[in-house]
């Protein structure tokens, strides 16, 4: 064996398990459910100051790793997410909704004045259902939008996996992370339906 084969068998031994944990990292969700196992999750808020940190929502930039055509898989092209947010009472009334870029290895955090404003104060006293989800970020000049279902080739149908997220509960006595939800297509349309029909929107962190 010469040293070049040596070393590119070495080469391919490193790079097989790498993919492997790529594939790990992303794990996709089980049939019916679409999208990646992490791409859709819901928690609840209350009791919370309308001024302080609520929601912080992460991006583990999980959808760059695709990147490593190894076996000639298409890359994906943007490392950033979008968290659509959406947001309900409990009683199930739809608030309102926006989309925020995430962009990887980073994070946002949100306050309760821009999850709910001009409401916070009474969403604060009556509690509210948060859901979240997650698709791979539009290039430039493109933007994150909660009133379109993800779609693309890259990642399965557009949605991205990576996110992570907590919210505050009882004044910041406790710090709870978001369960992961399967995601079905009907949910999906649901919930864009109900942003398209509404005008009220949550902000952004940061500007989009």
């Amino acid at each position: 064996m010469t040293k070049l084969h040596f070393f590119a068998r070495f080469a391919t031994a490193l790079a097989v398990p790498a993919l492997c944990g790529v594939a790990l990292a992303q794990d996709l969700a089980t049939a019916p459910a679409i999208g990646y196992k992490d791409t859709f999750q819901t928690n609840y808020t209350n009791s919370f100051v309308p001024s302080l940190g609520l929601v912080t929502i992460t991006n583990g930039g999980s959808n760059t790793l695709t990147s490593l055509t190894l076996f000639g898989e298409p890359p994906i092209g943007s490392a950033d997410i979008c968290a659509s947010i959406y947001n309900f009472k409990p009683d199930g009334t739809f608030i309102n909704c926006c989309s925020c870029k995430v962009p990887a290895n980073g994070l946002i955090t949100l306050t309760g004045n821009n999850l709910f404003s001009p409401s916070a104060g009474s969403v604060a006293a009556s509690g509210a259902l948060v859901k979240l989800m997650a698709s791979v970020a539009p290039a430039a000049p493109g933007v994150c939008s909660a009133t379109q279902v993800p779609q693309g080739t890259t990642g399965p149908g557009g949605f991205a996996a990576g996110m992570g997220a907590t919210a505050i509960h009882s004044l910041g006595f406790t710090e709870t992370p978001f369960l992961q939800q399967p995601l079905g297509s009907n949910e999906v349309n649901k919930i864009v339906n109900l942003c398209r029909a509404s005008a009220a929107r949550c902000s952004c962190a940061n500007p989009q």
